[in-house]
């Protein structure tokens, strides 16, 4: 088989970089960290997990991969360094080792594995240095991970952030790192939160936002017609009301998502506090709240 370099003009960069968690604890380490249930990762079912602090707000939202006996975390590439550091803070005893692992992360079809087939289950292929999979339900369109590869010097990245804009995927960049509990992020909704494995850092007030209902801000989807950033505020009525979590311009169009408090979709949302640039609210994939009774 032959690796599909970074450069294919059928993989676009993503600026994702990967962190492989491996050794004997690696699944009860994380298991005490993420709010996925580490219990339910298979080589063939990739899941989406979010790391929040010890107040609930969300450190990164990775795609967590088990290959080569270890486990993967999938996330951008600007948290990786600060990832690292911290996790290792919580090994202590664990036998588990954290790293960044040099790989180029690109968006693509699955090219290098087209004619694999005993490799392919689920939208998803690997082999010794690759790893194929499809996180925005599309098998024409997925995550490829080569190791020790280079990654590309200038990512072009507006592919894969209109992929997952579009399927609602919410990213944590060094902008919006602990600005989020996770159900402002929809991760509830999108089946990356376990309400029944556990204690994990943050838990406790993860479970309590869920019971009790006081999911104030939700993620939804919008277009623009100014460019927008993570973290920059979206405002109604002249007040701050939300904040951007994923934005990317395509054709001159902003396509974004953002977290707003639900009383305030009613009004005239807008990326300034003068309301000149203004959201227009579009479909998402699943279902989102939009009353607080919901």
């Amino acid at each position: 088989m032959t690796p599909t370099h970074p450069s294919d003009t059928h993989h676009r960069g993503t600026g994702l970089a990967v962190i492989k968690v491996s050794g004997p604890d690696r699944q009860s380490f994380l298991q005490g960290q993420l709010t996925q249930d580490t219990l339910l990762i298979t080589p063939a079912q990739p899941l989406l997990a979010g790391w929040p602090n010890a107040k609930g707000r969300l450190n990164f939202v990775a795609w967590l991969l088990s290959w080569q006996e270890a486990l993967w975390l999938v996330l951008p590439a600007e948290l990786v360094d600060t990832a690292v550091q911290r996790l290792r803070m919580y090994v202590l005893r664990a036998q588990v080792r954290v790293e960044a692992v040099p790989a180029a992360v690109t968006f693509g079809p699955p090219t290098s594995f087209a004619h694999i087939d005993e490799t392919g289950i689920s939208n998803c292929f690997y082999s010794e240095n690759e790893y194929w999979f499809s996180p925005v339900a599309d098998p024409e369109r997925g995550l490829h991970i080569a190791l020790n590869a280079v990654p590309a010097a200038t990512a072009d990245t507006a592919e894969w952030q209109r992929a997952i804009i579009e399927a609602g995927v919410p990213s944590v960049f060094a902008a919006t790192r602990e600005h989020f509990v996770p159900q402002m992020l929809n991760l509830d909704l999108l089946g990356a939160i376990s309400f029944t494995k556990g204690c994990y850092i943050g838990q406790e007030i993860v479970a309590r936002t869920q019971h009790l209902g006081r999911i104030k801000r939700r993620m939804y989807r919008f277009t623009a017609g100014a460019a927008a950033e993570p973290g920059a505020p979206v405002y109604a009525g002249g007040k701050a009301v939300g904040e951007v979590v994923n934005a990317v311009t395509v054709d001159g169009r902003c396509m974004l998502l953002a977290a707003v408090r639900i009383e305030s979709l009613a009004e005239r949302l807008s990326l300034d506090a003068a309301g000149e640039y203004l959201l227009r609210r579009q479909p998402l994939a699943y279902h989102v709240p939009d009353q607080l009774t919901d």
